[in-house]
């Protein structure tokens, strides 16, 4: 059976055809066979642009290019997954690249196993200078195989990491974005309330597979500071709508009282609010040469930029993800990493661009 049908990648963009475009060729260099569904915000120059990539494709997998002029991601998205037929999707940035063969692997565990929502595996981040990946280092994805829904939730806020960038029940993916437009915060509605939704749905599963290349360049987008986020006049509402609705599903999924599972969440929240915080204040506040230097280099972008690619080249356990080890033949993940590095190559560099 050819699982690659049963997947879709859901991809939002903005005046980044060249992102579009390395996507494209490597879903076509690794005979993708599913859908790929743009949810594109871009102008109408570079709709074309990208209608043109789009046009590229002929038959060799189904892509979908829905224009939605001036959206945000998660709210271009929320208007398009209702739409999607296929019982797995994937939801991604346009600067990560998925490894097709991988996402077969996941659409076949999930066939096998109903008590999981969503598989990953490994997640590559590769730091990009000229259109073309330097050197690359490891991402950390954990799994959460807890078998209670609360259990769950607070092993993902307490010491938290991005999961909603696994490939997932599509019902459940709806579910996810269909509730995240209410939380009018846009990283409390877009990351942590779709990533808290996805383990009360269900176990995630991590696989020893090669599953992700994220791409780090200098147009990435970064985290809101944390003092900012908190005191940001949408965060209170938005915290109280998020603790509203992960704890109606926890209700839901586990058959507590409203108010037990009220309590539950809040405690959890409070685990990542205060982790955070602390994180927050140690590299901001702490007198310390390491702190002072991060507080220096914060300013920078391009110190910042520097600093990643630098980190990605020291030894450790996970070199075999660095790009010397992903690079040798010899690499169990070299089949799939090398068709990523190829394309990146072949796609001219990025003008400057903003998502």
């Amino acid at each position: 059976m050819n699982y690659s049908k049963n997947v879709s990648i859901v991809v939002p963009t903005m005046n980044r055809p060249h992102f579009v475009e390395t996507m494209v060729r490597v879903l076509i260099k690794t005979n993708f066979g599913g859908s790929l569904i743009l949810c594109d915000s871009s102008d109408d120059e570079n709709f074309l642009r990208i209608s043109r990539i789009r046009n590229t494709i002929d038959d060799r997998f189904q892509c979908i290019h829905h224009h939605l002029p001036n959206m945000n991601a998660g709210n271009a998205a929320a208007e398009i997954i209702p739409e999607i037929v296929t019982p797995y999707a994937i939801y991604l940035p346009d600067d990560d690249l998925p490894i097709p063969r991988t996402l077969e692997a996941c659409a076949m565990f999930l066939d096998n196993y109903p008590d999981y929502s969503a598989v990953t595996g490994h997640t590559v981040m590769a730091n990009v200078q000229n259109g073309q990946i330097c050197n690359s280092g490891y991402y950390y994805i954990r799994p959460y195989e807890q078998e209670k829904p609360s259990d769950r939730l607070h092993a993902l806020l307490s010491d938290y990491c991005v999961i909603c960038f696994s490939l997932i029940r599509t019902e459940y993916l709806k579910d996810m974005f269909l509730s995240a437009p209410t939380v009018t915060d846009n990283y409390m509605g877009n990351e942590l309330l779709i990533n808290s939704i996805e383990v009360l749905k269900g176990k995630v599963k991590k696989l020893n597979k090669l599953f992700l290349v994220r791409l780090n360049h200098k147009d990435r987008l970064s985290t809101t500071d944390f003092f900012d986020w908190i005191t940001n006049e949408s965060w209170s509402p938005s915290a109280r709508e998020y603790l509203k609705i992960i704890s109606g599903k926890l209700s839901d999924v586990s058959g507590t009282p409203t108010a037990e599972s009220m309590e539950v969440v809040k405690k959890a929240l409070w685990c990542y609010i205060n982790k955070r915080s602390q994180n927050h204040y140690n590299s901001k506040y702490q007198l310390s040469a390491n702190n002072a230097i991060r507080r220096w280099v914060k300013k920078s972008n391009k110190i910042v930029h520097f600093l990643r690619h630098a980190r990605a080249q020291l030894p450790g356990s996970q070199g075999q993800f660095s790009l010397e080890g992903l690079s040798r033949q010899s690499s169990p993940y070299y089949s799939d990493f090398m068709p990523i590095y190829l394309a990146l190559k072949s796609v001219p560099a990025p003008r400057q661009t903003n998502f």
